[in-house]
């Protein structure tokens, strides 16, 4: 269904500054018609037009409404689990990040990360983390620890424990009904294996910077899993 939201310009405006906006909320899943209405409503010719046309203005709102409602819902969640949240996490997102912003997945895909036992809330990565990022190229945002909530397991569609004991706290506290969003983060994309320990990402905390060289080493490999499982699912 095309809905138009006004039909011309009042007033003695040129022919060039007539402005037409046909919305089609099939479209609403690409991400250039949700910018188009929402760069349209910031027009500085439209708002006036639109304040004439109070059923219209309506119309619009609830037209973008319901595509940022659907964007949201077709947008996967991620969330990558430590137990501080600030070295084996905070690096599994920013590599994460990286990895969907050269895939062109950024529309599609949101990633955060949180620990089991985050005491410090609001801290930055451990400085051999980030310092074990740059050297790599990856460009680190604004990351600060913060603990696992109950609002998580709803929230997100996919739950990544670093390690089995982590997986095993979250499984503790996360509702029956979300269970099934709990995976170790290098099982998640990886070919199965009858070892464990080939899932686990160890904590690199108490060692050495190539103990974070080789954290970054997994958290590279199994993003790419994560993301080529994502990709090819429905």
């Amino acid at each position: 269904m095309t809905v138009s939201i006004f039909r011309d310009v009042l007033g003695n405006r040129p022919k060039d500054l007539l402005i037409r906006i046909e919305y089609n909320a099939f479209a609403c899943k690409t991400d250039s018609n949700l910018a188009l209405c929402r760069n349209s409503l910031r027009n500085r010719e439209l708002l006036p037009v639109l304040s004439h046309h109070p059923n219209d203005l309506m119309q619009f709102t609830e037209v973008l409404a319901s595509a940022t409602s659907l964007k949201l819902r077709l947008m996967k969640k991620l969330l990558v689990v430590c137990m501080g949240n600030i070295c084996r996490s905070p690096m599994a997102q920013v590599v994460l990040q990286t990895q969907v912003a050269q895939e062109g997945l950024a529309s599609k895909i949101s990633i955060d990360s949180a620990g089991t036992h985050a005491s410090g809330f609001g801290e930055k990565p451990d400085s051999r983390a980030e310092a074990a990022l740059l050297r790599r190229g990856h460009e680190i945002k604004k990351i600060r620890s913060r603990k696992v909530s109950a609002h998580d397991f709803s929230k997100f569609d996919l739950i990544l424990a670093m390690d089995a004991n982590n997986l095993a706290a979250m499984q503790q506290i996360c509702p029956p009904d979300q269970a099934h969003k709990l995976h170790l983060f290098l099982q998640f994309g990886a070919a199965p294996t009858s070892a464990d320990t080939a899932y686990e990402v160890p904590d690199p905390y108490y060692g050495n910077v190539a103990g974070f060289d080789r954290v970054l080493d997994l958290c590279e490999v199994g993003a790419r899993q994560i993301l080529a499982k994502i990709s090819a699912m429905p």
